[in-house]
């Protein structure tokens, strides 16, 4: 216990305004049970109140105990001192109280904020990586005024000695929150966009190169054309949707595939079942005279 609280107080200075209270488990406790009355209920549960916003230990000094329960004065918290003491676990230098069920749910938010953290720093990484795309791109001569607005059009600085830090903050944002967007379209990340997880890195940065050289409109109405195409196919086919690392890719773009190409048949089928259905067709009667012509 006194190893695992090691952990607990380099976090203390965390701000952790909540925690899971176990009512049940409380109010099902024989120990809890035992407690004389409402003045050892309260200051209990002041104490382990006190506990969490301290990191999870407490001193077990009764000169600081009896304030952080909360009491008119000490002499009051010293008649369910005994018996409230004794619902903690006391460390063997016998300096401090612990207590089991508040040092396991410390443990899961440490977790929790740990993955939080790691997210937040992987997010970082993501816009580091997205603003260079977009100096990269503001650095590159455009070669008319038709490429320049081009290029505005796109979302991206018309050129690198007119861009000032604020416009490519604001460029940077927008890319991230298209690269979210059409992240979330693409039929074969469904899964992971149910299940709340973030666009992994490299396909985040092939939806930013795909954005910075053919323009959000056209990737993100290239994946719209895919999704809508596959919603309306039988949900085995979808093997045959083209893998993100495939279709962002800007060397060969999907996103730029005729849309019919994605609808399960290809244009030479297309245009056969088309021819068919408005060829005229032959009456019986026609049919049975050319038989009979032929005979």
């Amino acid at each position: 216990m006194i190893g695992a609280q090691a952990g607990v107080s380099e976090l203390a200075s965390d701000i952790r305004p909540w925690y899971r209270w176990h009512w049940h488990l409380y109010r099902t406790s024989s120990r809890v049970l035992a407690l004389s009355g409402i003045a050892a209920h309260g200051a209990y549960h002041n104490l382990i109140d006190a506990m969490w916003e301290k990191g999870g230990t407490l001193s077990t000094d009764r000169n600081s105990l009896w304030r952080l329960a909360l009491a008119s004065c000490k002499q009051e918290y010293e008649g369910v001192a005994d018996e409230v003491e004794a619902m903690f676990e006391r460390s063997e230098d016998g300096l401090t109280f612990t207590n089991d069920r508040l040092t396991q749910e410390w443990n899961t938010t440490t977790e929790y904020l740990e993955k939080k953290r790691t997210a937040g720093g992987k997010g970082g990484q993501a816009k580091a990586r997205n603003r260079a795309l977009l100096l990269d791109s503001a650095s590159k001569p455009l070669a008319d005024a038709s490429n320049a607005l081009a290029n505005a059009g796109k979302g991206l600085p018309i050129s690198s000695s007119t861009s000032s830090s604020s416009t490519e903050d604001q460029n940077l944002d927008a890319l991230d929150s298209q690269v979210v967007e059409i992240y979330r379209i693409h039929p074969k990340n469904a899964t992971m966009v149910a299940a709340g997880r973030p666009c992994p890195s490299g396909q985040e940065r092939l939806i930013a190169e795909a954005i910075v050289q053919d323009g959000y409109e056209t990737v993100l109405c290239g994946t719209r054309n895919l999704a809508d195409a596959f919603a309306k196919r039988p949900r085995g086919e979808l093997r045959f949707c083209p893998s993100p690392d495939k279709f962002f890719s800007v060397s060969n773009p999907g996103y730029q595939t005729d849309p019919v190409f994605w609808q399960g048949e290809t244009p030479k089928a297309m245009t056969a079942a088309a021819t068919r259905d408005t060829a005229p067709r032959e009456s019986p009667l026609d049919k049975m005279r050319r038989e009979l012509a032929s005979d």
